[in-house]
């Protein structure tokens, strides 16, 4: 049984996030999320997928998925060594553009993970570097929320690009008709053309990311960028899962943000 691109979209989704997880728990997960699903049109996606496919579409992935090498963390300022020939270490940009965007991003980067892991930020990986500079231009980062969209859209180019890297596949599927290419064209006519919201986010998240209370925004991609980083939260987590990353963050926030006895509602009102 061949699925829609957004079901098998939703497999792949559900296996990086979670490579132990079996093809039950895999098609269980996948199927709540494509009940979430609607149409263009508003109507409700009636796909639903079955184990014994998933099972045989999972075992495809993991026999041709290599995880490919790490990609080396960029400090502020360093500059590779003069080699003779290509360095694998990446140079802090000289251009005053880029300088200015990075040290913004680096910071909000320090910023959000002291609030949830004891370990230090040092940098981004050279690879997620790179995405950042690329789609610098959506973004106005003297508005907090622009500066976490930034990095979240960073590191889903970063983990995509990895993944299809890990898949031997090319990297030009994250073109224009890409979801993380319409989820950014989304974010960037959220205000001349909301309406495309809904429709072009299809399973990054259940609503478009940049509607959520900005501080539960940073709380959710600190704990994916502290995934991808390496780090440990300050709450020890099951290794590679980001699902459960990222409610144990969203505890942790609510934690040290709430007082004792009261609830979210009532801090909210």
């Amino acid at each position: 049984m061949a699925y829609s691109k957004l079901a098998d979209g939703l497999i792949e989704d559900e296996w990086r996030d979670d490579k132990s997880a079996t093809a039950k728990l895999i098609t269980e997960r996948v199927n709540l999320r494509l009940a979430e699903q609607k149409t263009p049109t508003g109507e409700k996606v009636v796909e639903r997928v079955v184990e014994r496919t998933v099972r045989g579409y999972l075992a495809k992935i993991r026999k041709r998925f290599q995880e490919p090498d790490p990609d080396p963390i960029l400090p502020m300022w360093q500059k590779a060594r003069e080699t003779g020939c290509r360095s694998n270490l990446a140079s802090w940009p000289t251009d005053p553009e880029k300088i200015k965007t990075l040290t913004v991003l680096y910071d909000e980067g320090i910023f959000i993970i002291r609030e949830l892991s004891p370990d230090a930020f040092i940098g981004l990986p050279d690879r997620m570097v790179k995405w950042a500079l690329g789609i610098s231009g959506f973004f106005d980062h003297k508005h907090r929320l622009d500066r976490l969209m930034h990095l979240w859209f960073a590191m889903l180019f970063y983990d995509e690009e990895r993944f299809l890297l890990g898949m031997k596949r090319d990297v030009s599927e994250l073109g224009i008709q890409s979801v993380y290419t319409g989820a950014l064209m989304s974010w960037h006519q959220r205000h001349t053309e909301p309406e495309r919201s809904q429709i072009r986010v299809p399973f990054l998240l259940p609503d478009p990311p940049w509607e959520m209370p900005v501080d539960d925004l940073a709380a959710q991609i600190g704990a994916l960028l502290i995934l991808d980083l390496g780090l440990e939260l300050q709450e020890p987590v099951p290794p590679g899962i980001r699902h459960v990353v990222i409610d144990r963050a969203f505890n942790l926030y609510s934690q040290k943000n709430l007082a004792p006895n009261k609830t979210r509602g009532e801090a909210n009102d």
